[in-house]
């Protein structure tokens, strides 16, 4: 996300990313402490899928359309993204409180793996497409949650929107950045809107 987001705008937009996840995360645990009812397990189902399709909005918004408009939106997805994980985590810490030291190390191994895995995946896959394998992950994190059928019809759907986002973006390139219509007046783009061409463009895990 940080990366995808340091494309379209400068590096230290970082910062900005950083903080709406940190936002979101206290915002829905918030939230969570809140509302006793959001404490109930069956509601994590549904907490994880929103995450999902709000990580897969907050891709395509930025990448299909360009304007004020949707850049706000894409903003909006990307905390909703974050504030539905912080409602997902807390309602599991609320429910398996007496496992919570069990929960937290599960955490952190999780935290731990992701960040080591980060590098190869992006090394294999496009930044937007990382993001898409993230959604798409979560949803099926969601299905798992689903305790009775009905409640798996919104993580199916998750699933089915980012897998098909993803396909389209490993198969047609249809979701790479382009570098004509970023948000932010770069040299780049200047230079390729004067007639310059691109000779070769490629993502790695550093850069």
């Amino acid at each position: 996300l940080t990366r995808f987001y340091s494309v379209l705008y400068y590096p230290p937009v970082v910062f900005a990313v950083l903080t709406t996840a940190l936002l979101g995360l206290s915002l829905g645990a918030a939230t969570t402490a809140w509302l006793d009812r959001l404490r109930n397990l069956e509601h994590a189902s549904s907490g994880a899928a929103m995450a999902s399709l709000a990580m897969c909005a907050t891709l395509l918004t930025n990448i299909l359309v360009s304007g004020p408009v949707t850049e706000v939106a894409g903003w909006v997805a990307n905390f909703l993204a974050f504030y539905c994980a912080g409602l997902v985590l807390a309602t599991l810490f609320s429910a398996w409180s007496q496992q919570s030291s069990r929960l937290y190390a599960a955490d952190l191994i999780g935290a731990g793996i992701g960040a080591l895995a980060a590098v190869p995946v992006l090394v294999v896959l496009s930044p937007p497409d990382a993001m898409l394998l993230a959604a798409l992950l979560t949803a099926l994190a969601a299905i798992l949650f689903a305790a009775k059928p009905q409640q798996a019809l919104l993580p199916l759907a998750a699933l089915g929107i980012a897998a098909l986002a993803l396909t389209i973006g490993q198969t047609t390139g249809r979701l790479d950045v382009d570098l004509t219509r970023l948000p932010t007046d770069k040299p780049v783009q200047d230079q390729l809107v004067a007639g310059g061409r691109i000779v070769a463009t490629d993502w790695d895990g550093f850069a």
